[in-house]
């Protein structure tokens, strides 16, 4: 009973603290597919968006908020009389294809800046070399049943497909970046088929073709898509400063703008911090911690909101 009271007390004092001294000043949302509906699992699908949604989450934003350049964020963070109204940041995460098929066409025509954050890595190459949790995802709803590393999981139902998912996601997180790649080539050796590497992420001439035009910024979300836990500063260039290095490559202009893949606080160790901030990116996201706050400083920790339908 005192536990819970304490906790009602501090959140009632957090609260009032927040609405006196530390007020939002800004909203930075993410997303990362905007397409039609699909079959994909609950935890799959949560990271879509149907086209229509899209637009009307934006209109409804642009009655409340100023549309700004990721560029624009560090000066809002510390020059209060750009504070009038609450800034917004449009972000993608990973690359997908249906950012420039559905969103590119809605933000081109309310004229609203954004910022897609590329996993190079998956670029034109459709291999288990990136996203795991998406074929993952895939050989899940694929199969009734996997044989794992002499583990059996079922998954005949839809409830046991996502509870299937989750377990194997977890797994796959669990496996230290040296060893991602070939073991997850081991424990899903049997079902690695081209069914499941979809072609849906952006090409090059797309990403070039989005950088060209002044709303769009192009971001890195490193080579692979790892989980930037790691202290080796080889992985580190590999992934923040080579992921940086092919891009500029691309578009012919400073990549200076990181989103971390995963981005919980724990997944980005402080030498990532440091090499984010050495390699010379301006800004880097994490994907989760709500709006951004009049005392937010951190622009190598800048918070987001995840949206979905």
């Amino acid at each position: 009973m005192f536990r819970k009271v304490r906790r009602i007390v501090s959140e009632s004092v957090e609260a009032v603290y927040n609405a006196c001294f530390n007020r939002p000043i800004g909203y930075i949302y993410m997303f990362h597919k905007v397409c039609p509906k699909e079959d994909y699992l609950a935890s799959i699908d949560e990271l879509r968006v149907s086209p229509e949604y899209f637009e009307q989450f934006l209109l409804e934003q642009q009655k409340h908020v100023d549309f700004i350049s990721i560029d624009e964020v560090p000066s809002r963070l510390i020059d209060a009389q750009l504070r009038k109204r609450p800034f917004c940041v449009i972000t993608f995460d990973d690359g997908y294809a249906d950012n420039f098929t559905y969103a590119y066409p809605v933000l081109k025509k309310l004229g609203i800046p954004f910022v897609i954050y590329v996993s190079v890595g998956l670029v034109n190459d459709h291999t288990p070399i990136w996203n795991y949790p998406l074929i993952l995802e895939r050989i899940v709803r694929m199969h009734g049943e996997l044989d794992i590393d002499g583990q059996r999981y079922y998954c005949n139902t839809q409830e046991q497909k996502n509870e299937t998912f989750v377990r194997l996601k977890a797994l796959l997180l669990s496996l230290p970046y040296q060893h991602l790649r070939d073991e997850f080539c081991r424990l899903f050796a049997d079902y690695l088929n081209p069914s499941v590497f979809a072609a849906d992420t952006l090409t090059w001439e797309q990403i070039e073709q989005l950088a060209a035009d002044s709303l769009c910024t192009i971001g890195s979300h490193t080579m692979t898509h790892c989980r930037l836990t790691m202290t080796d500063a080889a992985a580190l260039e590999y992934e923040l400063g080579h992921s940086k290095f092919v891009l500029e490559q691309h578009i012919g202009r400073p990549v200076v703008h990181l989103s971390y893949p995963y981005g919980w606080k724990n997944d980005v160790s402080p030498a990532a911090k440091a090499y984010a901030r050495q390699a010379g990116y301006q800004t880097a996201m994490i994907s989760w911690g709500g709006t951004v706050r009049h005392r937010d400083k951190d622009i190598y920790a800048l918070k987001r909101i995840m949206i979905h339908e």
